[in-house]
């Protein structure tokens, strides 16, 4: 708990917090449990690391992400991020003089399966664009038009979009450094009209999330499953435009000097 708090401070997401918290659980209940941190050793996290691989996270109706596991193939991603954090874990007790040695130093790292990645085709955007719900569509705008990453566009806030100096202030979640994105007039007419929206639904705040899900309230990772389906709706799944990362791809190959219409 004290390794996740820290990472808090450190500027972490509330999704990644999010899966941090739901790694820890699954290590002290179902793979670790039991066993105290000085008492683990390489073979524990082999055998962890093995049950792991044939489990996978299932969502609970009513809750925000995956809160229990079921018998299942778990993918290389998800295994290669479990090994990461339990290794963060022991490293930071080390350092903290809570632990002697790094059993993780003895587990052989999880190759990750890569999926290929590419921005998208200007007529696929629109297409992408035109298949988008009320929630997707402003979130895909905002990458499209700024080059934002996923993290940093879930946590703009409507205090940091000025309308009048067309500009979008930016704290860059990698560096700490505040930052001063143009604002296209395109992108502007779409937050005008969601801040219109929350307004008459009383859900708008000067100084609240601009993006907020079905529920009202701002999002704890990006909505990849809504991106999924919102692929599928427009007939573009299986072309490598796997996440919200295209939408910086797009940015970089199509706004290269002079800013294109995607509307």
């Amino acid at each position: 708990d004290a390794c996740i708090e820290k990472a808090a401070g450190e500027g972490r997401t509330d999704g990644t917090l999010t899966l941090y918290r739901i790694t820890a659980r699954v290590v002290a209940t179902e793979g670790l449990g039991g066993l105290l941190a000085s008492e683990v050793r390489p073979d524990d996290v082999r055998r962890f690391l093995a049950w792991r691989r044939t489990h996978v996270g299932k969502r609970v109706k009513g809750t925000a992400s995956a809160s229990t596991l079921t018998r299942g193939t778990c993918s290389p991603g998800t295994l290669a991020r479990d090994r990461g954090l339990l290794a963060s874990m022991f490293n930071w007790a080390v350092r903290e003089g809570l632990l002697t040695s790094r059993p993780m130093q003895h587990v052989a790292g999880i190759k990750k399966t890569e999926t290929p990645r590419r921005p998208f085709e200007p007529e696929e955007a629109r297409e992408f664009l035109d298949a988008c719900d009320q929630y997707l569509r402003p979130l895909v705008l905002c990458g499209l038009y700024t080059g934002l990453g996923a993290s940093e566009v879930l946590s703009l806030r409507w205090r940091d979009v000025s309308f009048s100096r067309e500009l979008i202030a930016v704290t860059r979640k990698k560096t700490g450094k505040l930052v001063e994105v143009p604002l296209h007039p395109h992108l502007a007419d779409e937050l005008r009209a969601l801040r219109e929206a929350q307004v008459k639904a009383g859900r708008w705040r000067a100084d609240g999330h601009a993006f907020l899900s079905r529920r009202g309230e701002p999002y704890r990772g990006y909505p990849r499953n809504l991106w999924r389906r919102t692929l599928e709706r427009a007939g573009l799944e299986r072309r490598g435009l796997n996440g919200p990362h295209c939408l910086r791809r797009t940015f970089a190959s199509l706004y290269e000097g002079q800013i294109r219409d995607l509307q």
